[in-house]
């Protein structure tokens, strides 16, 4: 097993400093939210043009407020423990964070939120990575 030294525990979610695009980010791993998003100050900084969608996605932040997007940023590389994971980001305006990592891409890489211990365990290459 893998352990990564740059996550900070808090009593209510995973989070900790990554490199996006070879650009220091901090992420929140949220199995509460639907898909994974990127501030829009760090996706400008980003050079992969946004894709404009057909419909809007529209998320409920943590205060209620509800703000909508119909971009999403495909292919942006998000380094773990010096492993690269592709990942898709619709930019909207966070607060505290830089990334929230959601369930399309907890879901896709078989990643799972180890409540308890407030750690994220994702296999690779008969291993586990430990966020």
């Amino acid at each position: 097993m893998l352990r990564d030294k740059n996550v900070h525990q808090d009593p209510n979610v995973v989070k900790g400093m990554f490199l996006l695009n070879q650009l220091l980010a901090r992420v929140l791993f949220d199995s509460g939210a639907d898909k994974s998003f990127v501030s829009i100050s760090l996706a400008s900084m980003i050079n992969i043009p946004p894709i404009t969608l057909d419909t809007t996605y529209d998320i409920e932040m943590a205060d209620r407020n509800l703000v909508g997007t119909n971009a999403v940023i495909q292919g942006c590389t998000l380094l773990l423990l010096n492993q690269s994971f592709k990942i898709d980001l619709r930019p909207i305006k966070l607060g505290s964070f830089d990334v929230v990592i959601g369930m399309d891409w907890l879901s896709k890489y078989n990643a799972r939120i180890i409540c308890d211990e407030k750690v994220v365990h994702i296999p690779i290459d008969g291993e586990t990575l430990i966020i």
